[in-house]
């Protein structure tokens, strides 16, 4: 949720998170906890199904590595769509210092089968604001509608001086601000989510989920978020703790709302899921149960 260093990109990418989202304060809400399953090495032989899945190339993050994984049913609609780390991913990550953006390079067929285009696997070292909720180590995982370049060229960093005090109250510029708040038509807001308003580089807007667990007084482990920009929405994003993935067993599923219509026509997930693969030892954060949607408007 949060934006800083890319692994791939120079310093131009840095900015605070932890300001930007201290002032959205406990008015932030996101889906928490779900499903949790137990499993073992043998329930979880042949995840995913190789014959159906096809890798991207692999990045560095940590100790380990990070690959994109797309698997298709027989029908040839997506099933799955989402990250795997390798165990050692979770070792020698920065615990100081900014947030570090690692792009996933994603194999072929995510764009035209699961209308993503890029994918991010975020380190926060120190989590984000609001106090006493985020602002635990994690990661955060951005599946995009949009390619990189679009992203980064429509939303880059600036400074918006609001309140007209001198002072920069926005990460980015003012003009960028309006268009990344503007709203989302009925039909793409999902259930029970709200617009938090707080605006990142290469980003957008962020909403979360009003009752949230973590926002209740719980402590977070993982959540679900969505992006939007220029009235329509631009990314899922789920966050999860370190801990969480270093002391999960077998597999969590939780349930995404969902809006009545994407910004375009296709197959979206109702599902994300988090699994321990034993047997590899790596974690997969992957996006499940996707459905086919009608869209709002046409693609930019």
């Amino acid at each position: 949720m949060v934006r800083g260093r890319d692994s791939d990109s120079d310093a131009s990418h840095r900015t605070d998170r932890r300001t930007a989202l201290r002032s959205v304060g406990g008015g932030l809400a996101a889906l928490g906890l779900g499903l949790a399953t137990g499993g073992t090495a043998s329930a979880q032989e042949g995840f995913p199904p190789s014959e159906r899945t096809r890798w991207g190339n692999a990045v560095t993050v940590g100790d380990g590595d990070a690959r994109a994984f797309l698997t298709r049913g027989r029908s040839g609609a997506p099933r799955f769509l989402g990250v795997w780390l390798s165990e050692d991913a979770l070792t020698g990550l920065p615990e100081e210092g900014e947030h570090v953006r690692h792009s996933v390079p994603l194999p072929d067929g995510a764009a035209t089968v699961g209308n993503v285009e890029w994918l991010t696997a975020d380190w926060n070292p120190h989590g984000h604001g609001p106090e006493d909720v985020y602002d635990v180590p994690h990661f955060d995982f951005h599946f995009y509608f949009d390619p990189q370049e679009r992203v980064e060229r429509r939303i880059p960093p600036g400074e918006c001086d609001a309140d007209g005090d001198g002072e920069a109250d926005r990460p980015v510029p003012c003009d960028v601000y309006e268009r990344a708040t503007e709203p989302l038509p009925d039909a793409q807001r999902p259930p029970g989510y709200v617009p938090t308003d707080d605006v990142v580089p290469a980003m957008g807007n962020h909403w979360v989920k009003r009752d949230a667990p973590e926002l209740q007084g719980e402590q977070f482990t993982h959540t679900y978020i969505y992006g939007s920009f220029d009235g329509r929405i631009s990314f899922l994003e789920p966050m999860i703790t370190r801990q969480f993935l270093e002391n999960l067993q077998g597999k969590v599923v939780s349930e995404v709302p969902t809006p009545r219509r994407f910004p375009t026509r296709g197959f979206y997930p109702t599902e994300y899921a988090i699994r321990r693969v034993r047997e590899e030892d790596a974690v997969a954060v992957y996006l499940r149960r996707f459905q086919r949607f009608r869209g709002t408007q046409s693609v930019f």
